[in-house]
């Protein structure tokens, strides 16, 4: 796994920092770093370079006290330089374990905006013609968000357009990071001024690569390390996933079929039917990019047939092949879309390239490679981080031992009669379980079963009986199976960039089946709800806005602030973490009993919310 360091040094002559190198290349064991505005040149820089303990190396002389660009690299490292300016060296690499080239800019922008500019021009222009992977790393001097921003003149925001304009004109994107938010800090001014940012290519070619902030080091700018691959201990075994483009094909409906049988279990047909299509994704409906490929080699030999003897034969081939090929770009697209997870798309948008570059562009930034632990400390290996998180979660979950009873107060919820309260008891319909399913987002997040909403939408004239006599078993008080509430537990930034375990949101993925349960639960408590949950309560209820509260705080605090008078007010911030998901059960027992509810939907529910499992 190669390494590579960018980092202003702002200066490299004296003994202080050539101690903070060593530690630096001691610590991080760079296979390439690059060095901007040494503030050194000729026979200094040749002593320096000599001391550094590399191989090879490339530099721009500095002009005086500003600009210069020294690129260091072990012999390990094929480098070849291709093109020189002072604000950038361009080079590429050769990958020996991928047997292919990719290209590498080491870039020193210019403090000069009219400079800069010509940068970005310059950089447009070194685009890989042949779709070559390529990064650039450096101190770039411009940011593209205000968010990249903090603190100095309120009247300067210091977003660079033209900046913002060559990145997507050239196609590259940010590659995030993980580590300290800003890299320049400067009395209150901190700015993101450094940054990896690539092509498309390189993002499908190294998914696994991560940018660190490292720490400040005789320098306003911390450095910034480009890990490219990733620990090969860290893979872990896929889970099945379905796909909506297998929905595409004509065979797939014989597959749903003859896997699918009403008189067996419902869990027992999802294995079959994961089995089966997992078979049949590998035999039959196989690789798109390589029948693709094979159907555009077959299209041009055949051009090139026609153009020596033409013959009907060779034009219906043609013809019959390029329909196949319209159908696997349709195919392909309907995958990516549904890897891209952009569900503010339209049906009708077909932009493959932008699915496939969201869909690289949310892996990178959903991948945790570094994080805070309680001591302050930066902790980066895998195995440390998985230990930290469910350490962390285990503990916030884990229930408290209490010497006290808690007594459930009396009469506090509006009780409704027993003939209203019928509805919730009635035998389930077919078409209930029907609206329930059609509800859904065909495309959410699946569960560990990884079978989307999709499937048994489009699917229902097969599957439909068998969830219907499913779900009609669950009501009529049949034990539930264990494989109901499997969930996988994902975790949500709260932040844009989270360094601390704490600001993770813990989500639980449940199985289509578990949600087509507890949504027919929800569809019918729906109409009780009002009058059980206080107008005080703006979540959960159709109709109330949560903004409701915060428009009242504000106008409180207000008042509190214009109360005048020897009385004095206070306020106290509640903050209870974790609020909804730290209940006890027997509390959720306790008041679903004391609202009314009938003692089988009690039992129900709460056989839903204590079963789950990871």
């Amino acid at each position: 796994m190669i390494r590579v360091i960018f980092w202003n040094v702002q200066g490299a002559l004296s003994s202080d920092f050539y101690r903070c190198f060593k530690l630096l290349v001691q610590t991080q064991r760079p296979d390439v770093i690059a060095l901007f505005e040494p503030r050194i040149s000729g026979l200094k820089a040749d002593r320096f370079i000599r001391r550094a303990g590399f191989d090879c190396s490339f530099r721009v002389e500095a002009n005086g006290f500003s600009g210069g660009i020294w690129v260091l690299w072990r012999a390990t490292v094929k480098l070849d330089i291709v093109a020189v300016s002072s604000q950038y060296v361009h080079g590429w690499c050769y990958d020996v374990c991928k047997r292919k080239r990719y290209f590498i800019t080491f870039v020193y922008a210019s403090p000069n905006s009219s400079q800069r500019v010509l940068l970005w021009n310059q950089l447009g222009a070194l685009e890989p013609t042949q779709g070559e992977p390529w990064i650039l790393g450096g101190d770039f001097n411009a940011i593209a968000s205000p968010l990249e921003r903090e603190g100095g003149s309120v009247n300067r925001v210091g977003v660079s357009e033209r900046f913002k304009e060559f990145l997507f004109d050239s196609g590259l994107v940010d590659m995030g990071f993980h580590g300290p938010f800003f890299t320049w800090e400067r009395g209150d001014l901190k700015q993101i001024l450094d940054r990896c940012i690539c092509n498309e290519t390189w993002l499908a070619e190294y998914p696994k690569s991560g940018i660190f902030h490292l720490p400040k080091l005789e320098s306003d700018h911390c450095s910034v390390m480009l890990k490219m691959g990733g620990e090969s201990g860290n893979r872990v075994s896929r889970l099945f996933r379905y796909l909506s483009s297998w929905m595409e094909h004509p065979k797939f409906h014989n597959l749903v079929t003859e896997v699918w049988r009403e008189e067996r279990c419902v869990f027992d047909n999802v294995i079959e039917f994961q089995t089966k299509s997992a078979e049949w994704n590998k035999e039959v409906y196989g690789h798109i990019g390589r029948r693709k490929t094979l159907l555009l080699a077959r299209i041009r030999g055949i051009e090139i047939a026609r153009g020596k003897r033409d013959s009907d034969f060779l034009m219906d081939l043609e013809r019959e092949l390029k329909l196949e090929l319209t159908k696997v770009l349709k195919e392909e697209e309907s995958l990516w879309r549904q890897k891209s997870r952009s569900s503010w798309i339209v049906d009708g948008d077909r932009n493959t390239r932008f699915f496939h570059t969201s869909t690289l562009v949310r892996r990178r930034r959903n991948t945790i490679n570094a994080l805070k632990t309680e001591s302050d400390k930066w902790c980066y290996d895998q195995h440390d981080l998985q230990s930290h998180a469910v350490n962390y979660f285990q503990k916030l979950f884990t229930a408290g031992i209490h010497d006290c009873t808690v007594t459930m107060p009396t009469g506090k919820f509006y009780t409704y009669t027993a003939r209203e309260m019928e509805p919730l008891t009635e035998m389930v319909t077919m078409e209930e379980v029907r609206q329930v399913v059609f509800e859904m987002d065909p495309s959410k997040s699946p569960g560990i079963d990884g079978i989307h909403a999709d499937f048994y939408q489009k699917k229902w004239d097969v599957v439909g009986q068998s969830l219907f006599e499913f779900v009609k078993g669950v009501f009529e008080g049949a034990p539930l199976d264990e494989r109901l509430n499997q969930t996988l537990i994902v975790l949500i930034p709260k932040v844009e960039v989270p360094e601390l375990i704490s600001q993770f949101r813990p989500i639980s993925l449940c199985t289509v089946l578990y949600k087509i349960i507890t949504k027919t639960v929800v569809n019918r408590l729906k109409k009780f709800l009002p009058k059980w949950v206080s107008a005080n309560q703006v979540s959960f209820v159709p109709g109330r806005n949560i903004t409701d509260n915060i428009i009242l705080a504000q106008e409180i605090i207000h008042s509190m602030r214009n109360k005048s008078g020897k009385r004095a007010f206070m306020a106290i911030k509640v903050d209870l973490e974790k609020a909804y998901d730290r209940l006890e059960w027997h509390f959720i027992e306790d008041t679903l009993r004391e609202i009314g509810l009938p003692e089988t939907m009690v039992t129900l529910i709460m056989k839903c919310v204590s079963s789950v499992s990871t």
